[in-house]
């Protein structure tokens, strides 16, 4: 019996008007009914994901998320920290070098902020910090807390400059870090304790709930992990080949109500 439902939120939840449908909060809604806990899980941090907590009333307490890829497990309404997986200044330092070399964009975001090391605004900056609620902020390195606590750092720049750029990053960085492409805009390294799957199992292990109890639903390589974990994973219609490999179960797109779909089949029927 699936007592969890780890539901990722972009090309998952949400459709390609970044609406959720009627269908899938109905669905939901139905599901928390039988006292199914259900978690999102967002490359988000938090703030970033309290508009889809609160149209789907659960932005309050014994509710949980699953915050940027899994560097951070938070109760929804008080923003407890059950688990806390970060990356430090040195990270950033690391990162900035290789970007500087490279003539590549770097970000990197805490729960408060998303920090920038230019002096101008890059478009996919000033998108990055309005899609996910994190004012930006111009820095330096010596701008900052040594003590900062970075959930994600991110080269955020265009397909085309990543695809040529990943080649060239260390092998051993990604012995260090958790490192992932996660949308075509997007390379991001967090730390390597820190992925959805990890954080979910340890996330089902405090609420004393089995993988064979839970289902995870998502659509891309950030989403990889978690379908592999949970004891139903599910890939969405929309999803990459490789999630669409990793998953027990391929639903509608995310504009057929797949979500809804996947959980009417396995939990409420």
């Amino acid at each position: 019996m699936i007592k969890l439902i780890a539901i990722d939120i972009d090309g998952t939840l949400l459709n390609d008007k970044l609406q959720i449908t009627a269908a899938t909060k109905k669905a939901i809604a139905a599901a928390k009914a039988k006292q199914v806990k259900i978690v999102l899980t967002s490359g988000r941090p938090l703030p970033g994901i309290q508009p889809q907590l609160e149209i789907l009333d659960l932005w309050y307490q014994d509710n949980y998320t699953i915050a940027s890829n899994g560097a951070t497990a938070q109760e929804n309404n008080s923003q407890r920290v059950l688990i806390e997986q970060t990356l430090t200044i040195n990270d950033f330092k690391f990162f900035a070098a290789l970007a500087q070399v490279n003539d590549m964009n770097l970000v990197a975001q805490d729960r408060n902020y998303t920090y920038t090391l230019t002096t101008h605004d890059h478009p996919l900056s000033v998108a990055e910090s309005q899609k996910v609620h994190l004012p930006l902020r111009h820095v330096t390195l010596a701008d900052l807390d040594p003590d900062l606590k970075l959930a994600k750092i991110m080269y955020v720049d265009y397909p085309d400059k990543l695809a040529h750029f990943i080649p060239k990053v260390p092998k051993s960085a990604f012995k260090q870090y958790t490192l992932l492409h996660s949308i075509p805009t997007v390379f991001e390294a967090m730390n390597p304790a820190a992925s959805k799957g990890q954080t979910l199992a340890k996330l089902a292990e405090k609420l004393g709930i089995n993988a064979s109890e839970v289902m995870a639903i998502g659509d891309e390589a950030n989403d990889l992990s978690m379908l592999e974990y949970a004891g139903v994973g599910v890939a969405m219609g929309n999803g990459t080949v490789a999630a669409k490999t990793a998953a027990d179960f391929i639903t509608k797109t995310n504009n057929q109500d797949g979500v809804a779909t996947a959980i009417d089949y396995f939990v409420l029927q």
